[in-house]
């Protein structure tokens, strides 16, 4: 996600919390609330995106063997996934992406933080916690 095809103003929030806590639920709200719909909101179930991606075949090679051993995929290959899918959802008009099920682990982590280190300062603090 380069920096120049960003602006203040706009966000990437990850929603942190334990399975079943209604993180889902509350981020499907949001993305479908017609008093917000001028915010642009964009919910990305990691999870279902896996999902979609195995489905269509178009899940790499790697990530694939991580499913079959039910292992997590590493970060470095979510991260770039991830980038794609909001980089192709940015070009249709997201501009809020509330990101639901990532990080998983540390690994993921530090990716994400690698990656996020470059972006403006708009996207790089914004987070809540679901209990």
């Amino acid at each position: 996600m380069s920096s120049s095809r960003y602006s203040p103003g706009h966000s990437l929030t990850l929603f942190l919390g334990c399975p079943a806590a209604g993180k889902g639920t509350l981020l499907g709200r949001l993305g479908q609330d017609p008093d917000l719909a001028h915010a642009h909101l964009y919910h990305l179930s990691v999870g279902d995106h896996l999902r979609d991606l195995r489905a269509n075949g178009t899940l790499p090679a790697s990530a694939s063997q991580d499913l079959a051993q039910q292992n997590l995929i590493s970060g470095a290959t979510l991260v770039a996934l991830i980038k794609t899918k909001v980089s192709r959802e940015w070009r249709r008009g997201a501009r809020i992406f509330l990101l639901d099920g990532f990080p998983r682990n540390q690994e993921q982590t530090d990716a994400f933080l690698d990656k996020v280190s470059t972006l403006p300062e708009a996207l790089r603090h914004s987070s809540l916690t679901v209990p």
